[in-house]
């Protein structure tokens, strides 16, 4: 199966936005709006193209073993295979390419250069994933303990902390 660059380049883009039209100018198709539509419906209804988005699809998905693994590098950053990808980096996309070619690019959560030149990194929260690794293990239980009653009249009373309180939203 082969597909065109154009085709290859509509696949990502239309992963990406979910939007045939939007896909089609992203990819190179050139045209107004009602043409970029039609490219964008005629790849959608191309067999060829409809099974490498089947495949894309398959390549992007994440188990939960590999989320929790994402999640997990986030909580206990390897700092020494960080500095790797920042060693000498002067631009932004230098640093990506490296922290993608070493396996670090979802430890970065945003990167800015400065003024003087310098690049500023922001690293997704260690505690954050501890939290969602620690909901995962159902470690932490969100519950309020109370009782209640509806009165013949309707009025309810619930007894939260053992104070009682009058009718729903007071």
């Amino acid at each position: 199966m082969s597909l065109t660059l154009k085709q290859e380049l509509w696949v990502e883009h239309y992963l990406k936005t979910r939007n045939a039209t939007e896909a089609a100018r992203r990819a190179g198709y050139s045209g107004d709006d009602a043409a970029l539509a039609r490219r964008g419906h005629e790849n959608r209804r191309n067999s060829k193209v409809r099974k490498r988005i089947e495949e894309r699809l398959r390549e992007l998905h994440l188990s939960a073993d590999e989320v929790l693994k994402a999640l997990r590098d986030q909580a206990y950053p390897d700092f020494e295979r960080i500095a790797q990808a920042f060693d000498g980096a002067e631009t932004i996309p230098e640093v990506l390419r490296r922290a993608n070619r070493l396996g670090l690019s979802h430890m970065i959560k945003r990167i800015k250069q400065m003024r003087d030149g310098s690049l500023e990194v922001q690293f997704y929260d260690a505690q954050r994933a501890l939290e969602l690794i620690g909901r995962h293990h159902r470690l932490f239980i969100d519950r309020i303990e109370h009782s209640g009653n509806i009165d013949v009249d309707g009025t309810w009373t619930v007894e939260w902390g053992g104070e009682p309180s009058g009718a729903p939203g007071e």
